[in-house]
C-alpha cells in the first residue's frame, strides 16, 4: 500500500472488500465472517454474528481501513471508518454505567456469548473503546468523542 507496488492492488482490493462486505450498515463487524448459524457453543446460541467489540474487532477493522484511506484516498473507505467508529456511540450503555460489553446483537442490545461470557458490561472492553474514542478525536477534532470517552468515567 505505502508503495503503491501494482503487483499486491488486486490482494490489497480483495481484503478492503472483505472489510467492507463483513461491515453491518449500522458499523459494528461480526465476530466472523461469511456469516453462519451453526455455531452454538455449550447449548447457547451462535454467538459470531453479533456486533463484536470483543479481541478488538472493531478496534482492527477500523484501524486496518483508516491506513487504507490515508493511502488510497477512496471515499468509501471512509465512510465505513466513519460508521465503525459510529458504533462506538450507538453501543455505549447509559449511566451509571457508561461502559461497553464484548458484544450486542443487531438491535444493539448488550449480549453474551460462551458460558463464560455472561452478558455484561467489561472493564478491558470498556478500557479499550475509552481510549479508541479518544483516538477518534485527536484523529478527527470532533468533541462528541471526547464528551463520550469521558462519559464512561
Amino acid at each position: 500500500m505505502e508503495k503503491r507496488d501494482p503487483t499486491y492492488k488486486p490482494a490489497l482490493d480483495r481484503a478492503i472488500q472483505f472489510v467492507l462486505d463483513a461491515q453491518y450498515p449500522i458499523g459494528g463487524w461480526p465476530q466472523r465472517y461469511p456469516l453462519k448459524a451453526e455455531f452454538s457453543h455449550h447449548g447457547k446460541p451462535d454467538y459470531t454474528s453479533y456486533i463484536t467489540f470483543n479481541d478488538d474487532v472493531a478496534g482492527e477493522n477500523i484501524d486496518f481501513l483508516l491506513q487504507c484511506y490515508q493511502a488510497l484516498g477512496d471515499p468509501k473507505v471512509l465512510d465505513a471508518v466513519v460508521r465503525g467508529m459510529n458504533v462506538f456511540l450507538v453501543t455505549q450503555q447509559g449511566p451509571p454505567q457508561a461502559g461497553w460489553g464484548l458484544q450486542y446483537t443487531l438491535d444493539l442490545q448488550p449480549v453474551g456469548a460462551r458460558t463464560y461470557e455472561p452478558t455484561a458490561l467489561v472493564t478491558h472492553t470498556s478500557a479499550t473503546n475509552i481510549e479508541l474514542l479518544l483516538r477518534f478525536y485527536r484523529l478527527t477534532g470532533d468533541r462528541r468523542w471526547n464528551k463520550e470517552a469521558h462519559r464512561a468515567f
